[in-house]
Parts: C-alpha cells; sequence; structure tokens
C-alpha cells in the first residue's frame, strides 16, 4: 500500500482505492518476522493458518492522519 501513495504524498494528498472503506494495514516486516520464524521450525505451523491484520482498523482519513504525524505536515 505505502508505494502506491508514496508518489501523491509529495502534494499531500494520499490516493488510494479504498473509499470509505475501513483496514488493518500490517507492517511488511512483521509479516516478514513471522514467515522467518515459520520457515525455522515448521511443524507446529502446518495446516494452520494466520490472520494477518495490524493493530487497528482505520479508514483512510485515519490513515492519512497517521502519515501526517510522521511527515510533520498535513496529508488529506
Amino acid at each position: 500500500m505505502t508505494w502506491l501513495a508514496l508518489g501523491s504524498l509529495a502534494d499531500g494528498e494520499l490516493r488510494l482505492p479504498f473509499g470509505g472503506h475501513r483496514l488493518a494495514p500490517i507492517a511488511g516486516h512483521d509479516v516478514a518476522e513471522l514467515c522467518a520464524k515459520i520457515l525455522t521450525d515448521p511443524a507446529p505451523h502446518i495446516s494452520k493458518s494466520y490472520a494477518l491484520t495490524g493493530p487497528e482498523l482505520k479508514d483512510m482519513h485515519g490513515i492519512a492522519e497517521d502519515f501526517a504525524a510522521v511527515l510533520g505536515r498535513p496529508v488529506t
């Protein structure tokens, strides 16, 4: 999702195709860490599935607020 947004963040706009839908994004690092653990010891994970979601459900306005806080400037 981040690569989609980076181009438009230069002008202070977060342009993503999610409308009013809410989602709980997860960091790529967290996914990679989980995958490494599973690959290191796969036996306990056979026939299991995992819901990979972030800690907080947000709409695009909430995600824009997060980007604004990190960048130190308004993002709409």
